[in-house]
């Protein structure tokens, strides 16, 4: 994996801060702290993909009785 410098601009002085305090609350430094959520944000599906991945699984058939029936034996669990 090869790394890139990525700078910010315009930051408001309360976010910086508030991104600071959380950084800290995990015992990472900003910049470790600011990877992990921007390493998230693009290895997580947006919705419109689960939408798609959704659409495109078979329909499952189930009656609504046997839906109340899971939930019952669920609850006496």
């Amino acid at each position: 994996m090869s790394s890139v410098k990525l700078q910010i601009y315009g930051m408001d002085s309360a976010d910086v801060e508030e991104l600071r305090g959380c950084a800290a609350s995990e015992g990472v430094s900003l910049s470790a702290y600011l990877r992990k959520l921007l390493h998230e944000i693009v290895t997580d599906p947006t919705n419109a993909e689960v939408i798609r991945r959704i659409e495109a699984e078979e329909p499952i058939q189930v009656t609504t009785d046997e839906i109340c029936s899971c939930i019952e034996v669920g609850r006496s669990r």
